[in-house]
């Protein structure tokens, strides 16, 4: 095949504060990237409004003035230490917490994808576009491709996409729509393509099967006798959706009939409070002393623990595919799993790689283990790692999609002259190209007002400060202490405070020691009007507030700027968009993205070393 220029358009992808979330699509872009595939990833990261405000034509202002920025150049990092040095952009998603639905999750998506891919398609023409999950990746892709046109490739990854079409007619026609021309929809497994084919009341030959991508190179397959007979294992997120409480109830009814057995769980909880009921559980079921909740650990730790394991306990209600059990297989750890979909696809049903329980029974699943660990010396670990390879290898999954691509770019013609793409939204400013050797070494003032959003984001980048990184948020309430912002430069903004001054005026002197009546008169004397200047002056809060946030935005950006180089502005939500339109309008350069696309930035920046002198 010949080089191909595709843009992968996935919402799960490495980051710097979810570094495993979506390995699989970067597995399989550095898998493509093997047959000279050249992959650009456009991804999302949260720009969360609170509060009511700001207003829609606000929100509006604000996305308009993201989508100058991601048409840039400058959308694009290639970051390493979790990216693999591929061009990625992290377009803001605007979320208004108001519990959007899928119309409105596309709308969101689209706003900054249509700008970003009618950007890229101008200076590196597209051939294909290669979504991840049908919604609202899929929808939001499909627009864009037929907008560039050039064919389309959808990966269902989610595990809810069933329930969700056949739920919703309406989610179901526009998934459909998936199937239709120059278009390919793909599962990941067997199981999936048969329950999203009934779904949408589809032809299942329509619909392509093809694994995730697993990194055989990083596990080595281990026989029993290497292995802790009394060791079971879980790898994974520790919540509901993924059978915690039955993996528990499970191990416990294993552990009263074995005193040495113990459970080792990789992974985190979605909240801490979550953590400490399957904590509190264990301690109920009387295991506590038996199991080990461990954080999350990268592919070197998962393989360390799967040589170690006598087996993995899989234990996933739902699951498209289970690529946990596919590196298992690989390094010749045997699965004991409950019917999930994906993972008996995996496994299979001859016993070769494990055993599939009867149902998510907690005691069918202590049944299944009880098989694997009767069996533990009869697995052949080298057979399993062939199986694996023969299916879910780099080099065969590749293949599988480069036949995909050529049927669909043999069907017509691929780089065309793309056509706008979306009614241009004016922004605050243009937004101009920056040569990268400036760029990714300019300084960064970091907008984000709401504190407490900001300071949980702080809290998860990879350094605790950096030089070229300034932060500007409110004033922490009283008694507050910003310990996150600790390393950074911390510029706290009171935009109350002109509100205050007017208010303390308006009121007159205090008069101590008056009674209330006789201050009141007093008072109503020497400013006859201050009553409705007062309510007046309420009623203008909002817009006091509003000029205040953008005079200290702007004076940070220039003192920050003062030394050479003009500072980006890195604003996290569209009210801090808004917040900086003063600073933009003086010629600042608002970054088409936030934390992440930082992170990315700097991390890009840190790979090629200092700028020469």
């Amino acid at each position: 095949m010949a080089a191909l220029h595709v843009l992968t358009v996935s919402r799960w992808y490495p980051s710097h504060d979810v570094r495993f979330r979506g390995a699989f699509v970067a597995d399989l872009v550095a898998a493509l990237g093997q047959i000279g595939v050249d992959s650009t990833v456009a991804s999302w990261e949260p720009a969360l409004v609170r509060g009511g405000s700001p207003s829609e034509p606000e929100i509006a202002r604000a996305v308009g003035a993201w989508a100058a920025a991601v048409r840039t150049t400058d959308a694009l990092n290639a970051p390493h230490s979790w990216g693999r040095g591929v061009p990625v952009a992290r377009l803001p998603e605007v979320d208004d917490a108001a519990h959007q639905g899928w119309q409105d999750r596309v709308r969101a998506h689209a706003a900054l994808l249509d700008p970003f891919a009618d950007g890229l398609a101008r200076r590196a023409p597209i051939d294909l576009v290669h979504a991840h999950t049908g919604v609202p990746d899929g929808l939001v892709a499909a627009a864009a491709a037929e907008r560039l046109d050039v064919p389309l490739v959808v990966t269902e990854h989610a595990s809810d996409a069933v329930r969700s079409v056949a739920d919703d007619p309406a989610l179901a026609a526009a998934y459909r729509a998936l199937l239709d021309g120059r278009r390919r929809l793909v599962t990941v497994s067997g199981t999936s393509r048969a329950r999203l084919a009934t779904a949408l009341g589809a032809d299942i030959d329509r619909i392509a099967v093809i694994g995730n991508v697993v990194d055989t190179g990083a596990f080595s397959a281990v026989g029993a006798g290497a292995r802790d007979p009394d060791e079971l294992l879980w790898v994974g997120e520790r919540s509901d959706k993924k059978g915690t409480d039955v993996l528990l109830a499970a191990f416990a009814l294993l552990a009263a009939d074995r005193p040495g057995l113990r459970l080792r769980l990789i992974g985190r909880s979605p909240t801490p409070d979550i953590e400490a009921r399957w904590r509190g559980l264990a301690a109920e079921l009387g295991v506590a002393d038996r199991v080990a909740l461990e954080g999350p650990a990268g592919r070197p730790g998962v393989a360390q623990a799967m040589a170690r394991a006598a087996v993995l306990v899989h234990p996933s209600p739902a699951e498209t595919f289970g690529v946990v059990a596919a590196e298992a297989g690989a390094g010749g750890l045997p699965v004991a799993a409950t019917p999930s979909g994906g993972v008996e696809d995996i496994v299979g049903r001859d016993g070769a790689l494990g055993t599939i329980a009867a149902s998510h029974d907690p005691a069918d699943l202590a049944r299944a283990v009880e098989d694997v660990l009767a069996r533990r010396t009869a697995f052949d670990a080298a057979a399993m790692r062939r199986s694996i390879e023969a299916r879910f290898s780099a080099a065969e999954v590749a293949r599988q999609y480069e036949r995909v691509y050529s049927e669909l770019l043999e069907a017509g013609p691929s780089r065309t002259p793309p056509r706008a793409v979306i009614a241009p939204i004016a922004p605050i400013a243009p937004v101009a190209d920056v040569p990268p050797e400036k760029a990714d070494r300019a300084p960064a003032l970091v907008v984000g007002l709401q504190r407490t959003l900001l300071e949980r984001r702080l809290a998860s980048l990879p350094w605790q400060g950096h030089p070229a990184v300034t932060v500007l948020t409110q004033a922490a309430r009283q008694g507050a202490s910003p310990d996150s912002a600790a390393g950074f430069t911390l510029v706290e903004a009171d935009p109350d405070a002109p509100f205050r001054r007017e208010m303390a005026r308006l009121s007159g002197p205090a008069l101590m020691g008056l009674p209330d009546g006789v201050a009141r008169a007093l008072r109503l004397l020497v400013h006859p009007h201050a009553g409705f200047a007062r309510r007046r002056l309420r009623e203008r809060r909002e817009e006091l507030r509003t000029r205040e946030l953008e005079r200290l935005v702007l004076e940070a950006w220039r003192q920050w700027s003062a030394g050479g180089e003009a500072a980006w502005i890195v604003a996290l939500d569209p009210v801090d968009v808004l917040a900086s339109r003063a600073a933009i309008e003086a010629g600042a350069r608002l970054a088409p993205g936030g934390l992440r696309w930082l992170a990315d930035r700097l991390d890009a920046a840190a790979l090629r070393g200092p700028a020469p002198s």
